[in-house]
């Protein structure tokens, strides 16, 4: 809870600076590239579509992404573009967090339903 009090602490001077292109940029990395990602390591895994699909949408999430942008920011300390890759970063990060919570009970209720009625069959 104290990290994602912090991240918007750190992300409301940030949000000044986002542009457009930022934003397409962050809902495609929550939605199809994430998803992507997600469908092609999963491949030869067995898991039936709407599992790959939860694991795609639930799966690793913004804590991760903070660290990594963290300890990317430590070792290149200053590098062309690190305010653009830290805002990208963060404010992905805050949209999932907004995202996922809000479709956290729904979708899980959903996934649920679907896999007892494969269960079943």
């Amino acid at each position: 809870m104290g990290v994602f009090f912090l991240l918007g602490i750190v992300v409301l001077p940030l949000l000044f600076n986002i542009t457009w292109q930022m934003l397409i940029y962050v809902i495609l990395s929550l939605t199809v590239i994430r998803m992507l990602l997600v469908v092609i390591s999963l491949l030869g895994t067995k898991l039936d579509s709407d599992s790959v699909l939860f694991i795609g949408w639930f799966g690793s999430r913004g804590l991760a992404s903070i660290v990594l942008a963290l300890l990317a920011l430590d070792e290149l300390k200053v590098f062309p573009g690190d305010s653009t890759f830290i805002t990208v970063v963060f404010v992905t990060v805050l949209l999932s967090v907004f995202a996922h919570g809000l479709t956290a009970s729904p979708l899980s209720d959903l996934y649920a339903r679907r896999i007892s009625r494969s269960n079943q069959k």
